[in-house]
């Protein structure tokens, strides 16, 4: 229990916080909450395919990002939400079927979409983003580096969601500031400051080329994304 690594470890060099949470989705933390006023932090993993599989389905799942991090810090009393990992399709398998041949139960490979190397899943990696910053959370870890589900492909070469954190690195010290979207089903928006200079990282989360208008106190500017 918490409280017995905390007697532990009080006093040591070894003394840190000490997390608790669910290897699975909010869903499951809802349903166990007495880890989270016990532990200093909260933790619980996200993806976007469930319960629906298509574009629209996966896109609807952004906003909701953002209310399990209220609604964990809400069970804590206000303490961190860390949200990991966070991945395009489900990590785990449900039973042994369609699971990788002689590979341990407990080593089992996140299941793969296709569509994780496709610009669809930069665009909600960047909605992603957007929304877990708007609401507070601690940290976020994501994919994996390199494979079927990473930054990069196995060959070594980028997929479309590298650019996302290509983008997001120099911006590491930067300020998350308010932004709104008329849309926020079409377009996802995350708005930075850093260095003085204000960022706004825009993503297009339809299938199809929009237009946009982006304004702000240095005026308007139409956008095609």
């Amino acid at each position: 229990s918490v409280g017995i690594l905390r007697e532990t470890f009080e006093g040591t060099p070894f003394m840190a916080p000490i997390g608790g949470g669910t290897t699975e989705n909010f869903a499951e933390l809802n349903r166990g909450p007495a880890i989270a006023t016990a532990a200093d932090f909260t933790t619980h993993a996200c993806n976007p395919q469930v319960h629906a599989f298509d574009i629209a389905s996966i896109m609807e799942t952004l906003p909701i990002q953002g209310v399990t991090v209220a609604n964990a810090r809400r069970l804590s009393g206000g303490r961190p939400a860390i949200i990991s990992p966070i991945t395009f399709m489900p990590r785990s398998w449900p039973d042994s079927s369609g699971a990788p041949r002689g590979v341990p139960a407990g080593l089992m490979p996140f299941r793969i979409d296709p569509r994780h190397a496709m610009p669809l899943c930069a665009a909600w990696t960047l909605g992603s983003v957007a929304a877990l910053a708007a609401s507070g959370a601690a940290s976020a870890t994501y994919f994996e580096a390199r494979g079927s589900n990473g930054l990069l492909a196995a060959s070594g070469h980028p997929l479309p969601v590298y650019d996302v954190f290509a983008a997001l690195g120099p911006l590491s010290n930067a300020s998350v500031t308010n932004v709104a979207c008329s849309s926020s089903l079409c377009v996802a928006a995350l708005a930075l400051e850093h260095n003085g200079l204000r960022n706004v990282l825009l993503a297009n989360l339809r299938g199809v080329p929009q237009r946009i208008l982006v304004t702000g106190i240095w005026g308007e500017h139409g956008l095609a994304l």
